[in-house]
Parts: structure tokens; C-alpha cells; sequence
């Protein structure tokens, strides 16, 4: 049995960024004071039918 999970990436642990972002813009929008970019990642069961190979 395969489940469907979904990725979901935050940064500064709380903003969804969209799908396009580059790091450069996600390090300019979002480093923290010490100047590291931290992000953070939450996985989410999908509902659906998963594809039967």
C-alpha cells in the first residue's frame, strides 16, 4: 500500500513560499538576524486514489 503525502516548506517558520522562489530570494525575504536562512518542512497526508503501476 503506497500513501500520498504531501511536502510543504516554510520559511522563517511561518511563511509558505511560493513554488517559484529562488533561495536568493527566500534568503532575502526571510533570513533570520544571525544570517542564516532557516526553513522547515511538514509533511501532510494526501487524500486521493495513488496511480497503480
Amino acid at each position: 500500500r503506497r500513501e500520498l503525502i504531501s511536502l510543504y516548506l516554510l520559511a522563517g517558520g511561518r511563511a509558505l513560499p511560493a513554488a517559484t522562489a529562488t533561495m536568493q530570494e527566500l534568503y532575502r525575504e526571510h533570513r533570520d538576524e544571525d544570517g542564516f536562512l532557516y526553513l522547515t518542512y511538514a509533511s501532510q497526508e494526501a487524500f486521493g486514489c495513488p496511480r497503480r503501476s
